[in-house]
């Protein structure tokens, strides 16, 4: 039973006004810290929006501004709030997420369309939902992280009980559907008329939920500023941006020949002329004469990612630094494509996918194998106790399943729409979670950064999709292997095949045409491979077996229906992706 205690009848002013006091005075040392990164740092700084060195000088004035005025900070009314004790906070945060995402309406719609639609489950799975008490709830537990800014970064399940509270609040204030009709309604259930009239209720929740919104994201994401003052600023400056859609790489000076190559094939073979932005980790990683090679070719940018979010972004390389990437980049869509990725269809064609049409985001499934080492379930289900029903859909979420997949995603090529504020916060967690402190603990039971994603989605119940055919491979047959049924066959190759929606080749990465993904130019030739012959595509993930690894790759098993030869078309494809390289960029060698 939910408890109604009455608000104190003292506002939060002071308390607010010490909290920003630390908040701020913390905000100030790192702002020192990053104007000193500033100073030292070296190379081309990308001239876009909110990227120049001054941003960091510029932080630091609007810090002592914001100081000054949180002296005489407006009052801020406390909402009612209840008793939390024996309370799932989860349960109530996410059936209200689910209720903001449409799932009473589609449950009430009573067809198997709408029920297709159904994300979360929470509302439609027997669990009774009173959209009051759980804001009650919500508002409540929200109240008390006003009180207690710190928690133990390792704990995910805080973590995620923390964003998600931060989530609420910004879609209530600022996105949520039905906008006006639901916050009137919430208002009115957040304070008592005798402690409030009930026309300042409207009012005073406004300025409640900015207050937890500006407190929290300095609490969750204090390294979002530099270069932006909010996450509101965040997402406006995407939703304006010159360039709506755009294209992010991340790399260094062992990846340049990657990178030209990707984008070579991109402008010559599908005639794409977006912009591209390359993202390096300071000079070290890509010294300025190959900065200014890619500055020389047309609509490309070579941006240095310390730049941006300097606090966490002087601190991360690797896999690390692929959500940052994708936050820096100035496009409200941004396509992320690993360096040695290569396509046999336009990557814009994902932005026709099912999946980005209805999410907003475009996830590829890894291969479907299983490493005994490998725990990212359990961090999952520990992070929270009510997984929608469409990550209950997916094995890996059963951690007791011994046969089900160790791996979901493949970060090579991810598609994200930022103007979308779920997948914004679920970007931003993602981003958190390969943080300096957070990656420790994701990286000791995933693989990498790939599986942030789709965690951070369903930790703040933002809807996604993953694409319904696995990782496949591409390469050649081999003879002699015993398998366990006379009508298959074994594929093998050192890259990771993908398909699209239908189950057409799409894409794959592993280093492109080169079995040396770091080859010179001299080494080109030498380096080509030569045996891209076969597929093997794993369109549900029924029946299959990786095996017979070797350093790079392995082999797949599958039904010889699954199993065929490159056509003309494709080795074609090949051969001009090979001529990139030994007409194009061997004029761009260093």
């Amino acid at each position: 039973m939910l408890i109604i205690v009455e608000p104190p009848k003292r506002s939060l002013s002071r308390f607010s006004r010490m909290y920003s006091a630390v908040l701020v005075s913390t905000a100030l040392l790192l702002a020192a810290t990053t104007i000193l990164i500033s100073v030292t740092a070296m190379g081309h700084v990308s001239q876009s929006r909110h990227n120049s060195a001054d941003s960091v000088q510029r932080s630091m004035a609007n810090d002592e501004t914001r100081f000054k005025q949180s002296l005489n900070a407006v009052e801020i009314v406390e909402p009612v709030v209840v008793a939390l004790d024996a309370v799932d906070v989860e349960l109530h945060q996410v059936q209200l997420l689910d209720y903001l995402n449409g799932e009473a309406e589609h449950a009430d719609n009573n067809n198997s369309s709408s029920s297709s639609r159904i994300f979360g489950g929470s509302i439609t799975n027997g669990d009774s939902f009173n959209l009051v008490s759980s804001w009650h709830v919500v508002q409540s537990f929200t109240h008390t992280l006003t009180r207690t800014p710190r928690y133990d970064r390792a704990d995910f399940a805080e973590m995620a009980r923390r964003t998600r509270a931060l989530y609420i609040a910004h879609s209530i204030l600022n996105n949520a559907p039905t906008a006006t009709l639901l916050f009137n309604q919430l208002a009115e259930a957040s304070y008592n008329a005798t402690a409030l009239p009930k026309d300042k209720h409207q009012t005073a929740l406004k300025e409640y939920l900015q207050h937890i919104i500006d407190t929290q994201t300095q609490a969750l994401f204090p390294w979002t500023n530099p270069p932006f003052e909010s996450i509101q600023s965040m997402q406006e400056s995407f939703k304006t941006s010159k360039d709506p859609i755009g294209i992010a790489i991340t790399g260094g000076k062992k990846h340049f020949y990657l990178i030209t190559h990707l984008i070579l094939t991109l402008r010559k073979e599908f005639n794409i002329t977006l912009p591209v932005q390359v993202f390096y980790s300071g000079q070290a990683d890509m010294p300025q004469q190959y900065a200014k090679k890619l500055h020389r070719m047309e609509n490309v940018e070579a941006i240095d990612l310390t730049r941006f979010f300097p606090i966490e972004t002087t601190q991360v390389s690797g896999w690390s630094c692929k959500p940052f990437a994708m936050l820096a980049a100035s496009f409200q869509t941004v396509l992320f494509i690993d360096a040695d990725s290569l396509f046999f269809q336009s990557p814009l064609r994902a932005l026709e996918s099912r999946a980005f049409k209805e999410t907003g985001m475009v996830f590829f499934r890894d291969r479907k194998l299983r490493h005994k080492d490998l725990k990212g379930a359990e961090l999952l289900n520990s992070a929270g106790k009510h997984l929608s029903s469409y990550a209950l859909s997916i094995p890996f979420t059963n951690a007791s399943d011994t046969t089900a997949e160790s791996h979901v995603l493949d970060s090579g090529f991810v598609v994200l729409d930022k103007g979308n504020l779920g997948v914004l916060y679920s970007l931003l967690l993602a981003a958190k979670m390969n943080s300096q402190v957070e990656r420790d603990t994701l990286y000791s039971y995933t693989w990498g950064d790939k599986e942030a994603y789709w965690f951070a989605s369903e930790m703040l119940r933002v809807p996604y999709r993953l694409n319904p055919t696995f990782g496949s491979a591409i390469g050649y047959r081999k003879k002699g292997v015993v398998v366990t049924e006379t009508n298959r066959e074994c594929v093998c190759g050192a890259f990771l095949l993908q398909l699209d929606e239908h189950g057409d080749l799409f894409w794959w990465n592993g280093g492109g045409v080169l079995k040396d993904r770091y080859a010179t130019p001299a080494a080109f030739e030498k380096e080509f491979v030569d045996d891209f012959h076969v597929v093997g595509l794993d369109l549900d993930g029924v029946g299959s077996e990786w095996g017979d690894f070797f350093p790079g790759g392995g082999c797949l098993r599958r039904q010889k229906e699954n199993v065929r030869k490159l056509t003309d078309s494709e080795q074609a494809l090949l051969q001009r992706y090979r001529d990139i390289y030994l007409h194009d960029i061997r004029d761009m060698s260093i």
